[in-house]
């Protein structure tokens, strides 16, 4: 729960940057870069896990997969939030556009 609520903490912050401007140099010219949140997928649960933790250890594998840490990297992450009627997690990817 704690990890959950760090990554919501920085998601905002992320935010906040994103719509004040933030912007990245490339070749010589400036680029918009916007931070965005894409649905990944909506976990319902199985006989075994819970809807939470099917989608953390979907989570767990997506961020070590593309970012080579359980955590993510450089304020680019997957995370789980509450979905549908309170009784699904939704999996976000929290990454640049």
């Amino acid at each position: 729960m704690i990890k959950l609520r760090a990554k919501a903490y920085v998601g905002f912050l992320a935010t906040a940057f994103a719509t004040a401007g933030f912007l990245t140099a490339g070749a010589g010219t400036a680029t918009a870069a916007t931070l965005q949140n894409t649905l990944q997928g909506t976990y319902y649960g199985t006989q075994w896990l819970t809807p939470h933790q099917q989608c953390i250890n979907e989570e767990n594998a997506r961020n070590k997969q593309t970012y080579g840490s359980e955590d993510g990297g450089d304020n680019q992450y997957f995370y789980c939030a509450l979905g549908d009627r309170n009784i699904a997690y939704n999996l976000w990817w929290r990454h640049y556009v």
